[in-house]
């Protein structure tokens, strides 16, 4: 029930979920959820769906004398994810790579400024990632000028991400 109520949470003011972008959101939550019997706590969340080598960030404010956790999730196509964090002129500050569909990374001690906290999505599945396309196209509301438009050309996937303090 609990996981419920934060992936209702999480979808409150977003766009709408897709169904491809479901599977990645559901294990974002879970992971968060798990963290905050940690007495960690949910600063910001996001998911896409983004081609294979491709990166998609969401701009954070930090501050030097708070811990940080960075989570991100992908679809069950996604073999390899990494998360990244940059300063607003580009250099790489922390990067966690794994494989398989999730990844975490635990930092503190960055100066306090804004950055851009990513997701990368390294290796896909392709037949699991085509039909993660098939399902955006079938369940899709938007319109058909779109649909064709925002697929994307090679093996894509769904991620998600979440920021937490504590």
């Amino acid at each position: 029930m609990a996981r419920l109520i934060a992936l209702g949470l999480a979808l409150v003011g977003t766009n709408e979920a897709r169904a491809d972008q479901l599977a990645a959101r559901i294990c974002t939550n879970g992971l968060i959820e798990d963290a905050q019997e940690d007495r960690w706590r949910l600063k910001a969340n996001a998911s896409w769906d983004i081609d294979e080598g491709s990166s998609q960030y969401m701009l954070v404010s930090l501050q030097s004398d708070i811990e940080y956790q960075l989570v991100a999730c992908g679809d069950v196509g996604v073999e390899l994810i990494s998360i990244v964090l940059y300063d607003l002129r580009g250099n790489l500050i922390m990067k966690s790579e794994a494989t398989g569909a999730n990844a975490s990374l635990v930092f503190s001690g960055v100066p306090t400024m804004d950055y851009f906290a990513g997701v990368r999505l390294v290796q896909v599945t392709e037949p699991v990632a085509q039909a993660a396309i098939a399902a955006q196209a079938e369940h899709s509301k938007r319109s058909r000028w779109r649909r064709r438009f925002n697929e994307p050309a090679g093996p894509a996937a769904a991620v998600a991400i979440g920021l937490m303090v504590k």
